[in-house]
């Protein structure tokens, strides 16, 4: 079986306005592209995405270092088993798994590609409800009530907005009033963004209860298991968490402490592979998986998943690099007819916000592999 030639390249795209968390201010999608050429000339692509420039360049360094064993391999699965053998001193959650996803949904999408189609995974909605994923902690509460006119105007019933102000009065007023304006009947989920401690967390619950929130994300930080129980047991709001977590069996921990709602984000998760992994797991342990960003790649995955509710978290933050944008009817995402993994950036976009080169990081192609 012949090898595999990786490339890589960095890419900048603004965003249209500035966005804060209580970790990050974003004003850029920093995005490593991925890609795969096997040795007929067909190739697939990946994203892997960051906050910084400086991010992107330590998963840079990591993709080169796990490159030479990547090339080798032309089955996602066996690929997976490589990389992990090889991770295994450097510890599985971090930038080695990072890396180890781009590469995955980049051969996830050459093989989708060769094939025309995941006949394995038939297609179980031809659309997904979706949530418009905004409302930051920078803007001011009459942005956020224009951001709700224009996003019910787009067909949207389903929101995202942040938590984490200075102080829960201003959290519990801002919420309040978004759901005041929010069209009559729409679901409202929130994100602590790790905000709180536990007893803050509680507390937080109660008095957004009378708000009607679908859910409460990442009440506290990520790795604090025995406090998210607490949480889960304590709050009167569905409590979703995971855009944090890497691979299959970190998320099994994860979803041991009782979250409803289990947020897996391609890039932590290992990539498309175990994303499948994780959705089964939680099935059996009645967690509903809800991915985090990815909206492209994740619309396809939800398509074909055998779940009894689903949403996807849409942001524009891809738009611009996209040859394809979303199509939306009556707040649902439209499952598009396309090949691959549905990540499918325009190549004259690619080289308007590239910051180098492509870059050969190994070509094993011609190689035996062993």
């Amino acid at each position: 079986m012949s090898g595999m030639r990786l490339r890589a390249r960095p890419l900048a795209v603004p965003f249209s306005r500035t966005i804060a968390s209580p970790i990050y201010r974003f004003t850029h999608l920093f995005t490593l592209l991925c890609e795969t050429e096997d040795e007929s000339g067909a190739t697939g692509l990946a994203a892997l995405w960051f906050p910084s420039e400086a991010q992107a360049k330590v998963v840079l360094e990591a993709l080169r270092y796990l490159a030479p064993i990547a090339a080798e391999y032309a089955e996602p699965s066996e690929l997976t088993r490589a990389l992990r053998r090889e991770m295994n001193f450097l510890g599985y959650k971090g930038v080695t798994v990072i890396a180890m996803s781009g590469f995955e949904m980049a051969l996830h999408d050459l093989c989708l590609r060769r094939s025309a189609g995941d006949t394995t995974r038939p297609l179980v909605d031809a659309t997904i409800p979706a949530y418009w994923s905004g409302y930051f902690l920078n803007e001011s509460l009459d942005v956020w009530l224009a951001e709700a006119e224009i996003a019910a105007d787009l067909g949207f019933r389903a929101f995202k907005a942040r938590a984490g102000r200075p102080t829960l009065a201003e959290d519990v007023h801002r919420l309040s009033r978004l759901r005041e304006a929010l069209p009559p009947g729409s679901s409202l989920m929130v994100d602590a963004h790790q905000a709180w401690d536990v007893e803050t967390a509680i507390e937080a619950s109660r008095l957004l209860e009378p708000v009607d929130i679908k859910w409460l994300e990442d009440p506290v930080i990520h790795n604090d298991y025995a406090g998210l129980s607490q949480v889960v047991d304590g709050s009167p709001i569905p409590i979703a968490a995971g855009e944090n977590e890497y691979l299959h069996e970190g998320f099994e921990q994860l979803i041991h402490t009782g979250v409803r709602y289990v947020l897996v984000d391609l890039e932590r998760a290992g990539g498309i592979g175990e994303w499948w992994e994780i959705s089964e797991f939680a099935r059996e342990h009645q967690a509903i998986v809800t991915p985090h960003l990815y909206p492209h790649v994740t619309l396809t995955l939800l398509s074909r998943l055998r779940q009894e509710e689903k949403w996807l978290e849409y942001v524009d933050w891809w738009n611009p690099l996209m040859s394809r944008a979303i199509e939306f009817v009556d707040g649902c995402a439209v499952v598009p007819d396309t090949r691959g993994t549905g990540f499918d950036p325009d190549p004259e976009a690619v080289e308007r916000f590239a910051l180098a080169n492509w870059e050969v990081l190994h070509d094993a192609r011609g190689q035996h592999v062993h």
